[in-house]
C-alpha cells in the first residue's frame, strides 16, 4: 500500500519564511526603482526648463547684461512651477558671454534640479 505524505507544518512555515523574505526584498527593490524613475523625470523636465530659458536669452533682440537675475516660469511646466537663476558673467572673448542657469523646484532648495552653462555671442550690427 503506497501512501501519499503531504507537506509537514515545519516545511510550510520554512517556505512561507523563504516567499517573505523575498517579497520584502522585491518590494524594496521596486520602491527603490519608482523613486529613482520619479527624481530622473523630476530632473529631466528641470533640465528642459533650464534649455527653455537659454533660448528665451538666445533669441532676445538685446544681449544679456552681466549680473544674477531670478524669477519664475510664466507657466507652470508638468503641472509644475518652475524657479530660475541666470547668471551672466563675461569672458576673455568681448563679444561672447557665459550664462550658468540654475532651476528649482522651490525657491528656497539649495541644490539645484537642473544646471545649464551655454554661451552667447553678440550679434553683429
Amino acid at each position: 500500500m503506497n501512501r501519499t505524505r503531504g507537506f509537514t507544518l515545519v516545511e510550510v512555515l520554512v517556505a512561507l519564511a523563504v516567499f517573505a523574505v523575498a517579497a520584502a526584498a522585491l518590494s524594496d527593490n521596486i520602491t527603490s526603482v519608482l523613486r529613482a524613475q520619479s527624481q530622473l523625470e523630476e530632473r529631466t523636465v528641470a533640465f528642459w526648463v533650464a534649455q527653455n530659458q537659454m533660448a528665451r536669452l538666445q533669441l532676445q533682440p538685446d544681449w544679456p547684461t552681466v549680473g544674477l537675475t531670478r524669477g519664475q516660469t510664466s507657466e507652470p511646466t508638468m503641472g509644475r512651477d518652475w524657479y530660475w537663476q541666470i547668471k551672466v558673467s563675461p569672458t576673455p572673448a568681448p563679444r561672447l558671454r557665459r550664462v550658468d542657469i540654475e532651476i528649482r523646484k522651490d525657491p528656497d532648495q539649495t541644490l539645484p534640479d537642473a544646471t545649464l552653462t551655454g554661451f552667447i555671442a553678440r550679434k553683429s550690427g
